[in-house]
C-alpha cells in the first residue's frame, strides 16, 4: 500500500514518491509525519476478506456435492 504524508499547514496529501528524504512540505516546508490509512478503510479490507473467505467456502462446498452427484 502507497504512503503518504498529510500537511496540516496546506491541507495537502504528498505520496512518498514525491517527498525527499528530509520529509518536509514542497510547498509550505512543514515536518510531515507518515499517514496511516484511515480505520474504515482497514474495516473494509478485513470484512470483504472474511466475505471473499466465507464464499469460497460455499464455492467448494457446492463442488464437492457436485462431484459427488455426478461421479
Amino acid at each position: 500500500m502507497a504512503r503518504s504524508a498529510w500537511c496540516e499547514t496546506c491541507s495537502h496529501l504528498w505520496p512518498d514518491e514525491e517527498l525527499g528524504p528530509e520529509r518536509t512540505c514542497r510547498t509550505c516546508g512543514a515536518s510531515l509525519a507518515p499517514r496511516r490509512p484511515a480505520w474504515h478503510f482497514r474495516l473494509l479490507v478485513a470484512g470483504s476478506a472474511v466475505y471473499l473467505l466465507w464464499r469460497l467456502g460455499q464455492g467448494l462446498d457446492w463442488l464437492a456435492r457436485y462431484a459427488g452427484r455426478h461421479a
